[in-house]
């Protein structure tokens, strides 16, 4: 069983991941309610100028899509612990190994499972 320390310190983790991944998001994209639109570059009116902004609305598209998926993973691990079931896997229901966790604390199943 995961001791209380160990829960407390990945919480303290995710909500500085929490902290930064919303920091990412708000200079590629702008909130609206709960969601993150990507924003779109004006570089300028000529037409190198709106082949770069395509290319760079793509590059923020991916990583919004990225950063916003990441930060719901760690919204649920946070509400995990809230609720005492964080550690374990959603597959086999075992507990999670620790140094998994600490090197991704949203992880939500063992390594058996997720090599299967």
């Amino acid at each position: 069983m995961l001791d209380k320390n160990f829960i407390k310190e990945r919480k303290e983790d995710l909500l500085k991941q929490k902290e930064d991944l919303k920091e990412e998001l708000e200079k590629l994209a702008v909130k609206e309610d709960d969601h993150f639109h990507p924003k779109f570059p004006s570089l300028g009116n000529e037409e190198e100028d709106n082949e770069l902004e395509v290319a760079e609305y793509d590059q923020f598209i991916d990583a919004e899509k990225r950063l916003s998926k990441l930060l719901k993973e760690t919204n649920e691990a946070l509400e995990k612990i809230e609720k005492g079931t964080y550690g374990y896997c959603e597959n086999c229901k075992k507990e999670i190994d620790p140094a998994r966790l600490e090197a991704f604390p949203q992880a939500t199943t063992c390594l058996d499972c997720e090599n299967k």
